[in-house]
């Protein structure tokens, strides 16, 4: 009922953090590189190629092994698709009769269909979409020279550490009520959520190689154009000098917040795992 609103909400906010901090202007322009022209470049056309196909690999993945784990430890794994409107009110009395599967008698809507029932399989598929969509926003991120980084930006580095915690904390079933709420049905055993955490891990890992591989190869100049110090001064006279010494301030205060995230994470994946 919640599931996907709530991976909705997760976008929009790390999309508003990422849109403030790409559209912030640098302190200083950099003499040794411009933006492309074409964003059909190619280190980012292979790059996004690249991330689709582990993207998409990871979820078949986890298709695979949540049918195995839900036909082994499930009660209610259902072979057929089941057929259900996000927002049946916006269709009037048409969408009130095809969710009357709704209710919880047990009856069947006009397409034979019964009412929507959690199990590894919409666990895995929910949990992984909303932990892709993050490694998207991190990821395809251009970040210096051009933009600032992500720690740059308190809202962005928030929502995505929320976000990846969120992930973290649905698989361990740390808040138990949490996952009821967003109808997620408990995972069996503690295999089965060490699994779902190693396609995590893969993903984020094979998407952030692959993307770094494709810059240093076919976008060397922007690579070290990254990769060069900020010459900082003692001329506070200067505006971009005050600025770049404020942008340095909140990176260091993002950084703890992350590590914060990061130990959080740990944590609970030690306690539950």
């Amino acid at each position: 009922k919640y599931m996907w609103n709530v991976e909705l909400s997760f976008i929009m906010a790390m999309d508003q953090g990422q849109q403030e901090i790409s559209c912030m202007p640098r302190p200083r322009i950099s003499p040794h590189i411009r933006p492309h022209r074409s964003i059909f470049q190619p280190s980012s056309a292979l790059s996004i190629l690249l991330q689709s196909i582990t993207h998409l690999y990871t979820l078949i993945l986890g298709h695979h092994a949540a049918t195995v784990i839900e036909r082994k430890y499930g009660k209610s794994f259902n072979k057929d698709v089941t057929v259900r409107l996000v927002q049946p009110q916006l269709y009037g009395s048409l969408g009130e009769l095809f969710q009357s599967s709704s209710a919880k008698d047990g009856k069947t809507n006009i397409f034979g269909k019964t009412p929507f029932k959690p199990n590894q399989v919409t666990n895995t598929v929910f949990i992984l979409s909303c932990f892709q969509n993050t490694l998207v926003a991190v990821i395809n991120h251009m970040g210096p020279p051009f933009n600032g980084s992500i720690f740059e930006s308190r809202t962005f580095c928030f929502w995505v550490g929320l976000s990846f915690l969120f992930c973290i904390a649905a698989v361990t079933e740390t808040f138990e009520p949490l996952n009821k709420i967003l109808e997620l049905a408990p995972l069996p055993t503690k295999h089965s959520k060490s699994l779902l955490l190693s396609l995590m891990v893969f993903d984020g890992l094979i998407s952030f190689i692959a993307d770094r591989l494709c810059t240093y190869f076919l976008d060397r100049k922007r690579w070290n154009e990254a990769l060069r110090p900020v010459q900082f001064k003692d001329d506070m006279d200067h505006a971009a000098v005050h600025e770049e010494n404020l942008l340095l301030q909140e990176r260091k205060m993002n950084q703890v917040l992350s590590l914060v995230f990061v130990l959080t994470a740990a944590w609970l994946t030690l306690q539950k795992c």
